[in-house]
Order: C-alpha cells, then structure tokens, then sequence
C-alpha cells in the first residue's frame, strides 16, 4: 500500500532579463541548481509557516523564449494533514489558501527562493564585490519581509534557517545564475508576477556580476593538537627509515592507521619489537563541520 502524501502546489515565474540566445546545457544546468536551492527551502517554509514541512519538490511547466522565462511549481509536501492544514491556515495571507486543491500563484516562493539565493550569494566571503552583495542581502531581506508583513528580522531569520549548509547554498546560487552572466553584465533575475512590480524581488544585473563563475571547493586547513601519554599502537614498520613506513593510531581516540614519524636516533630495531608504547605525540588533522580526518602523527617523546 503506497503511502499518503499531503502537499500543496504553489506557481512562481523566474525572468532572466536577456536577449540572447542560451545555450541549452547553460539552462539545464541552472535549472538543476534551482531544485537543489528549491530542496534547501525545506526549513524555511517551515518557518515562515509555523508547521514542519517534510519536503520540497520543484516542477517546470512552461519555459518561454524572448527573455527566458521559466514558469515554476514548488510542492510543499506534509508528513500528515494536520501540518498541511497549520501551514495553510498561517499563510491564509499570501494567497495559498487553496493550493491543495489546485496549483496556485503566490509570491511566497519568488521571495524565499530569491532571498536563498541573495543569502548563498552572501557567504561567498569577502571580496571587492562584497559590499555590492552585502546590500543587496539586506534590500531583499526588507523587500521580502514587506510583501509577507513581517518583519525583517523573521524573514532573516526564516532564510538563514540553512546556516549549516550556506556553503553548498552558496555554490548553488551561483550556478543558478550562470545563464545570466554577460560580458556586458546587464542582465537581471525577476522572480514573480511580470505584471505586478509590488509582487516581484529582483536579483540586480550588478549583483549578479558580481558573482564568481564558479564556487571552488574550499581546502580544509590542516590543524594539529599536544597529546601527552598516550598509547600508540604500531600497524606497520620499516626498521631502516624514521620517517617512511611507520603507520598506527592512538588507543582510545581513533583506530584509522596514519604515518608515524619517528625521532632521529631512535633504535628502530628496539622500537620494532613493540606493539604499542606510552609517547608524546602531536597529532595533525583536518576538520570539516564534525569530521575529523586524521592525517599523521609526529612522536615528540616516547617511553620504551
């Protein structure tokens, strides 16, 4: 038996303010950032609507040429009515009141897609452009809070909901807007009813130049910490080599073999005959979020 979805569907366009002709990888490859900036929306709706969102799923109705216009459908989907039905009734002021009966058009998603990506654009870091940037977070942020009447504050606070992914934000946001960045850097992002200015949020042309090409992967820094009297526990050894061949872990902190570099005039010999041994060592890591990868092991002292 296949399990109940509760969800709604709202509808959005998404204008790229160009003439000229998009090469078709360009469009796909922007519209595969959209779903993934789409799915990153989960908690923000959540938040905005004061009931938990299970999952977001983006559709394409209508691309249309001339400036590219990509007509949108976002499905908010529900663990169980009760929270659809929540989420409807703190929203009956944005026009989604009908939505799980049909597709309905609400400016609810331009704002929180457009505020995510003026949000991923933010935490690209510092740079010539980030004052460029900076401000314009902050006009969509004021923007986006007026059309919803709320107030800046709950709006960041609704967007910023993604905090823990805001780098991966960041390189989606920058992808999505690929297909508008020009040699003459004059082409904008509208998302929201074409008709009506008071129900748009715009991503400026200067902004949008000012956006890297692409977002390279950050390196993680090498860190290392003092761990006095430790048991190191050897896995592998070369009795002619200190620095080479010597691989191990420390009891009780991790069991990953790393490289050993041992002290010049150590007896190698003495020391191979050891399965594990008391030592001073310093151990050197990198760290991204909560895993930590053990890189090597340098003794400082070791008792024999």
């Amino acid at each position: 038996m296949s399990e109940v979805l509760y969800y709604c569907e709202l509808t959005d366009e998404v204008k790229f303010n160009i003439t000229e002709p998009i090469q078709v990888r360009d469009i796909v490859k922007s519209l595969e950032a959209l779903e993934k900036i789409v799915k990153q929306s989960t908690k923000t709706f959540s938040r905005l609507g004061g009931s938990e969102v299970a999952d977001v799923k983006l559709y394409i109705k209508t691309i249309e040429k001339g400036s590219l216009i990509e007509k949108i459908i976002v499905k908010l989907i529900f663990r169980n009515e009760e929270n659809l039905n929540k989420f409807l009734e703190n929203t009956h002021d944005w026009g989604v009141k009908q939505c799980k009966e049909h597709p309905v058009r609400s400016s609810l998603v331009g704002l929180v897609v457009g505020g995510m990506i003026a949000y991923g654009f933010y935490n690209l870091g510092s740079g010539s452009s980030s004052i460029t940037i900076s401000g314009n977070y902050n006009t969509v942020i004021t923007a986006g809070a007026s059309q919803l009447n709320i107030t800046p504050a709950e709006f960041k606070a609704a967007i910023e909901e993604n905090k823990d992914h805001k780098k991966t934000l960041a390189r989606n946001a920058v992808d999505f807007v690929q297909p508008a960045k020009t040699e003459n850097g004059d082409v904008s992002i509208i998302f929201g009813d074409q008709t009506n200015a008071d129900k748009q949020l715009e991503i400026p042309a200067d902004v949008i130049a000012s956006v890297p090409k692409k977002v390279e992967p950050t390196k993680a820094e090498e860190k290392s910490t003092e761990m006095d009297n430790v048991t190191l526990n050897i896995r592998s050894l070369d009795r002619d080599d200190y620095n080479s061949g010597w691989t191990g872990y420390i009891d009780g902190s991790f069991t990953k073999r790393v490289p050993i570099e041992i002290p010049i005039g150590t007896d190698l010999n003495l020391l191979s005959s050891k399965e594990s041994f008391k030592a001073d060592v310093t151990l050197f890591y990198t760290q991204k979020g909560n895993d930590i990868n053990q890189k090597r092991i340098l003794i400082r002292k070791l008792d024999l």
